[in-house]
């Protein structure tokens, strides 16, 4: 695949930064991309792996988004359900957790409120808001490793 230009913004302090980056894997069933910016970026975010798999129904979780083209510094707080997505809404693989997210809300993280750790990637919710469907962790870096 030829490597596509795009423009990304990523929020700051002062706003939105705009930066170009290139696509450099993608797959639009998983809905996942890696994208290589020029810049060096100011944080990293670790991905808790092991702490994913360790997962049991009723622990807490946080979401972070910018859902409807809000700050993307808000936090939802809520709970993980289950590792078995809803084959019939074409979410796939993604696990869900009862959680308030709304549209605009996709790609935002999942994470550990104990830790931090990356947990999975908002895919997408009901419209009651109340479940939210994400790429977890263990297909995340699948994905990556399949990159190198």
């Amino acid at each position: 695949m030829d490597a596509e230009a795009i423009t990304v913004e990523l929020p700051g302090d002062d706003g939105y930064t705009e930066l170009q980056a290139t696509v450099e894997r993608l797959d639009l069933e998983a809905d996942l991309a890696i994208l290589r910016v020029e810049e060096r970026l100011p944080a990293t975010v670790v991905i808790g792996l092991t702490r994913s798999l360790a997962l049991h129904g009723g622990e807490a979780v946080y979401a972070q988004g910018a859902a409807l083209g809000y700050s993307p510094r808000g936090l939802a707080r809520g709970y993980f359900a289950s590792r078995e997505g809803d084959e019939n809404l074409l979410m796939g693989a993604c696990w869900t957790a009862r959680i308030s997210t709304a549209p605009g809300s996709s790609g935002g993280a999942i994470f550990d409120p104990r830790t931090g750790f990356l947990l999975g990637i908002v895919r997408g919710g009901l419209s009651s808001g109340q479940v939210c469907f994400f790429i977890p962790a263990p297909r995340i870096v699948e994905f990556i490793d399949a990159w190198h």
